[in-house]
This record gives structure tokens, sequence and C-alpha cells, in this order.
């Protein structure tokens, strides 16, 4: 990074910097337990995503890596700048639907509500 700021701020404003992001994590039991939290940042700023095919990042719009060659082929493509712009996109509104904090929190004051109202009547 070119800066030695360590705040989020700092951190988070690199992408910016960015055409794509690259994720490679190697498949194990460890690392099938981390957060997609990588995916979520590259999301938000814009930025299509290839990522290795392993948890935590199945099942989500994003350029996956099967074999190592996969790798360079996904960088390739992604240097044409309708399907990064597209890619970028797609992830931006799939995270806006399926991560978004505001619905994610509507839903669980919903069920809150519920279980407070349910165990008032009892």
């Amino acid at each position: 990074f070119p800066s030695h700021d360590t705040s989020a701020y700092e951190y988070y404003k690199h992408y910016a910097l960015a055409d794509i992001a690259l994720v490679p994590l190697v498949k194990s039991t460890f690392n099938s337990f981390k957060s997609n939290l990588k995916v979520l940042e590259a999301a938000h700023a814009g930025i299509p995503v290839i990522v290795s095919e392993v948890d935590p990042y199945l099942h989500m719009p994003v350029c996956y890596v099967k074999k190592q060659s996969d790798w360079m082929k996904w960088i390739k493509a992604l240097q044409d700048k309708w399907f990064r712009q597209e890619s970028a996109q797609m992830l931006q509104e799939y995270c806006n639907v399926m991560y978004n904090f505001d619905k994610i929190n509507e839903y669980r004051i919903e069920q809150i509500k519920k279980v407070v109202n349910k165990s008032k009547a009892a």
C-alpha cells in the first residue's frame, strides 16, 4: 500500500486504485469458515472479483478459478471495459440484495417483535 496509515478509511480507499480484485484462497476446512468480506468490500467499491472456487466465495456472481490457468483467463477477460463494468455491476446488485444491512436489520426487528408479541400473549 502507498500509505502506512492503518485506519479503516485508508485501507478501504485503496480499492479505488484497483480495476479488479484477486482473492486467492486454498481449499481447507479452516478457510471454509472465513467470511466473504473481501468480495463484499470489492462489490461496494464497484470492482469485479476473481476468486478461488472455495467457501466462503461460492454462490456469488464472481469469476471462479478452478485451476491455475483460470487466473490469467479471467484477468484477460476483464481487460474488456464493458465486461469489467457488467461484472462489477452484477456483483454490486447481488450484494445489495443479499447483504444489505438495512434490509437485514429490518428483518431482525420484525423477528424480535414477533417473539416479544408472542411472549406478551402467553
